[in-house]
């Protein structure tokens, strides 16, 4: 099992070239996100938001909190739910 930081996570949302072949070799179900991580990356977003002194800035923080809610959550969920259904069915699709 491989558990990214947040610094990973960072360059795979980037699309970092070394992090896709990584997955690409090792295969998602042997990726998982730290609860950690998940709460840190949130909380820098967050205050970030917070911090928005113009409406510009507002407008960057919110497309930056929901460009990374939607990475984690799509993400997060996504290997839920792949898990779960190989663990409950035996999943042997290549998804799976």
């Amino acid at each position: 099992m491989y558990l990214w930081d947040s610094n990973i996570l960072h360059a795979f949302g980037d699309g970092h070239a070394t992090v896709r072949r990584h997955i690409d070799k090792v295969g998602w179900e042997k990726i998982a996100l730290p609860s950690v991580v998940v709460s840190e990356v949130l909380r820098g977003r967050i205050e970030f938001t917070l911090k928005a002194d113009t409406g510009a800035q507002l407008a960057q923080a919110n497309r930056l909190f929901m460009e990374t809610y939607m990475l984690l959550f799509s993400s997060v969920f996504l290997l839920i739910k792949l898990f779960f259904l190989k663990e409950k069915f035996g999943c042997k699709a290549s998804i799976c």
